[in-house]
């Protein structure tokens, strides 16, 4: 029976050459997914945690600042790291000691100095803030954890700022201290910790998954590698993607208020009224003319539309015929959005060979 539970841990640790987890590791993380909500079995918690060792060995390679800090104006990645494994490893039984902060916050705000002006700390100030707030945690390393907006108040002597930082920082320790169980090591913990706290950035700076900006110096550096045989292809794969309106035929019905016009929407006669005044309108002829935009996104299908104009106007519109287009294939529209999705590709297949190649104990 003993050999049988040491093989079956040794099967979970050395599965992927690169991956190392036990089966209490496996059992403790599938554990905390649960109290998170996700159902996951413990196949899919090992794959979950294979792949954050993968993003943490990726990014090592391709974005070793996000092990820093994922964004300028953010907390620092080991801040992100600490309040992971606060969440991991707190419970009940955590007894977490009041931070004393001696500094008041005129000596806090004297020993900060005046704010950088581009919120990054000089090696000389930092040097200066060698006063010990816990153990082995100091000033400097608080403004370090901090973000732009945390530093700024510590520039004011917020002393409340300060002491959230502090917290963190104590908290983190005490659950350091507790983990007693070696079998759920305290380097994995903090492995995937960190990688969980920079995934999402990595993955956007990869251009495998699209954030807010979407702002991937690795996704540009693939777009300038798309060429044009590779645009045309794509146009023609994906024509109907580029078809517009270049011209609508419509006629509209202008009232002062809104009680002329459902009057007018409700008479018999309106369908007459309207084809009296049939009028094409190119694209060309958009601009900022409400009238003219609201045919350009009406259905034909619609019927007579009843709309409220920006100048607090009435008016009914209904479109008759709709004639299309394509952007031309040399185009900025076609180029920018061909080159933007092949690119995307090409980053989630290199994304998922790197991924299978790392798994199975490659090289990144």
């Amino acid at each position: 029976m003993k050999f049988l539970v040491l093989l079956s841990t040794l099967l979970a640790c050395f599965t992927h050459a690169n991956v190392q987890f036990n089966n209490q590791e496996i059992a403790f993380m599938k554990q905390f997914y649960v109290k998170q909500g996700e159902q996951l079995t413990l196949s899919q918690t090992q794959q979950r945690l294979e792949t954050l060792y993968f993003h943490l060995a990726l990014a090592k390679q391709k974005a070793p600042t996000l092990l820093e800090r994922v964004a300028s104006v953010g907390f620092s990645t080991n801040y992100h790291k600490k309040r992971y494994m606060i969440s991991l490893l707190s419970n009940e039984n955590t007894k977490l000691s009041v931070p004393n902060i001696t500094l008041s916050s005129t000596e806090l705000k004297q020993l900060m100095g005046n704010y950088p002006h581009n919120g990054i700390a000089t090696t000389q100030l930092l040097a200066k803030l060698t006063q010990p707030l816990t153990t082995n945690y100091t000033l400097a390393d608080a403004y370090n954890d901090a973000s732009m907006q945390a530093r700024f108040n510590l520039h004011q002597g917020d002393i409340k700022q300060l002491t959230e930082l502090v917290k963190v920082e104590a908290h983190y320790q005490t659950v350091k201290q507790q983990h007693q169980n070696p079998n759920i090591r305290w380097q994995v913990l903090e492995s995937l910790s960190t990688s969980q706290a920079i995934t999402p950035a990595l993955l956007n700076y990869l251009g495998v998954k699209a954030s807010m900006h979407n702002e991937s110096p690795y996704l540009d550096s693939l777009k300038q590698q798309i060429s044009a045989p590779e645009i045309a292809k794509y146009y023609h794969q994906n024509k109907q993607q580029f078809r517009y309106s270049s011209e609508v035929t419509a006629a509209s019905l202008i009232f002062s208020s809104q009680e002329s016009a459902q009057a007018a929407y409700k008479n018999s006669a309106l369908p007459q009224q309207l084809n009296s005044k049939k009028a094409v309108i190119k694209r060309q002829a958009l601009n900022t003319n409400f009238v003219n935009q609201a045919a350009f996104n009406l259905s034909t299908k619609q019927g007579p539309t009843l709309l409220r104009t920006p100048k607090n106007q009435w008016v009914i519109i209904q479109v008759f015929d709709k004639k299309y287009d394509y952007y031309p294939e040399n185009g900025e529209t076609v180029i920018y959005q061909a080159k933007t999705s092949l690119a995307t590709t090409l980053a989630k297949k290199q994304y998922a060979t790197a991924k299978n190649q790392w798994l199975k104990g490659g090289q990144l």
